[in-house]
């Protein structure tokens, strides 16, 4: 999203991002479902459900201190935000890709 300099550009880039996002709710459901007895998922969901509040507290203050680095390098804050932010997420994502397995039975430790 960073690069897109139109709304149009934009717009197409969000709708493709929700639509690769999509199968991320699902997914955690089916992870949760095969990891964790039935008698403790409603406490591993109520976990997982307050990822997002506190990645909203969390990442508020690093958004804004990214938006303070307006005209580093000829580039607005807003683009140095989604540039560190999605590089942090996409190392989040592959750092963990090697580590999770489908089931508890498959993993190692």
């Amino acid at each position: 999203m960073a690069w897109a300099d139109t709304e149009a550009k934009f717009l197409i880039v969000r709708t493709l991002l929700g639509a690769a996002e999509a199968g991320f709710f699902p997914g955690m459901i089916y992870l949760t479902s095969q990891w964790f007895p039935q008698r403790n998922r409603a406490s591993i969901m109520g976990l997982f459900y307050m990822g997002a509040p506190l990645a909203l507290t969390l990442g508020s203050p690093l958004s804004g201190a990214l938006l303070e680095m307006h005209g580093f390098m000829g580039h607005p804050g807003w683009f140095w935000m989604f540039v560190i932010e999605g590089l942090l997420a996409v190392g989040a994502g592959y750092s963990h890709s090697f580590g999770l397995m489908t089931h508890r039975s498959r993993h190692v430790f």
